[in-house]
């Protein structure tokens, strides 16, 4: 079972345009409404994908209320935590070209006793062996880690985390040991002086991520990605993709979340999370995904096992960073890069000892 934990969802306002611009007047040739969040984004996703999926969040006001309205129309399992104040609304501007812009707002204010709440809520619905996604901003008035809090209630649960944030909410929760991080580019970025992500600019960072507390990473970039955990470091490459890439990094944690609750080999559900983005870009709004374009995308993507003593050192990280290589295409060819997973029961010992390979 997969729960999304969204403490900051969102009532998405979606506008398409045709050329979008600064400094000028659009004609709006669509408008959609959504939940929205990083963790509702994850749940669409599992939902559309036919998934075990249950979607928890925090919701206020009459945009809490649209919020729920659509879950309920959308058919996602959900369990929304009803405070005080008004939900936040995000815009996303997209156009022909598929660029983007994206507005969010800050939220309601949420006292520690309504934290207290949610954090209740999530314990009685997660089950050993279960999957936690912890996903985006935290709401005004949570400490900055809170998402450790959580981290440790999931571990204490002989749950799995997913963590998809950023900033000091990234820093704190990693004390606590998610079992995996998926940063972006950008946030990548801010981890080596905001220079530009070389090949072994994001192998650095993901190590960094590593020593800092995380488990195991997922690192996604606009043509692939890269893995790292205790099995071994993989870079994901496909050819680049125009579309709409709003919310596609939520619906990789999808892919992988739902990988790894099925017992599938770590780069094995990274790569099923590579593929549902890559697919997601055709449509339309966020957490949006096709099975049938996933299936279209299966042969587009190339998976490569990293050897770290065979790492290029050149200045500014140019050149190829592997010399000795194993690539792969298609599904299940992967798993001869990794040792198959062990029961539930050897990962629940690691959770607990925080040492050994991650399941």
């Amino acid at each position: 079972m997969i729960t999304t934990a969204t403490p900051n969802a969102a009532l998405d306002c979606t506008y398409a345009v045709r050329d979008l611009q600064w400094d000028a007047a659009h004609r709006v040739e669509l408008v959609h409404r959504q939940a929205g969040g990083k963790g509702v984004n994850v749940a669409r996703a599992l939902t559309m994908m036919e998934q075990d999926v249950c979607a928890v969040g925090i919701i206020a006001g009459t945009t809490g209320t649209l919020i729920r309205r659509d879950l309920e129309e959308a058919e996602i399992p959900h369990r929304m935590l009803e405070v005080t104040g008004e939900s936040r609304q995000t815009v996303v501007v997209h156009d022909a070209g598929g660029r983007s812009l994206e507005l969010n707002e800050p939220g309601m204010v949420v006292s520690e006793e309504e934290w207290a709440q949610f954090a209740a809520l999530l314990a009685s619905l997660v089950r050993a062996g279960d999957v936690l996604t912890l996903n985006g901003s935290l709401p005004s008035g949570v400490p900055d880690d809170a998402y450790a809090e959580l981290v440790e209630l999931a571990h204490s649960l002989e749950a799995r985390v997913v963590l998809d944030c950023s900033s000091s909410a990234l820093s704190k929760a990693l004390e606590a040991r998610p079992d995996v991080v998926k940063p972006n580019e950008a946030e990548l970025a801010a981890l080596h002086g905001g220079r530009r992500n070389s090949t072994d600019e994001v192998l650095d960072a993901c190590s960094r991520l590593r020593s800092l507390g995380a488990d195991a990473v997922v690192a996604s970039r606009a043509t692939g990605g890269v893995a790292m955990s205790n099995e071994g470091t993989w870079i994901f490459t496909h050819p680049a993709r125009t579309g709409n890439a709003v919310g596609a990094g939520d619906v990789l944690v999808a892919g992988l979340a739902a990988g790894l609750d099925a017992g599938r080999p770590f780069p094995d559900s990274v790569r099923q999370g590579m593929l549902w983005a890559r697919a997601s870009l055709t449509m339309p709004f966020a957490g949006w995904v096709d099975a049938a374009e996933v299936s279209h995308q299966e042969g587009v993507l190339e998976v490569v096992e990293v050897h770290s003593d065979t790492r290029s050192r050149e200045p500014g990280g140019g050149g190829d960073p592997i010399s000795e290589r194993r690539a792969v295409n298609g599904g299940d060819r992967i798993a001869h890069l990794v040792t198959s997973t062990s029961d539930s029961s050897t990962s629940r010992e690691h959770r607990s000892t925080r040492g050994g390979e991650f399941q």
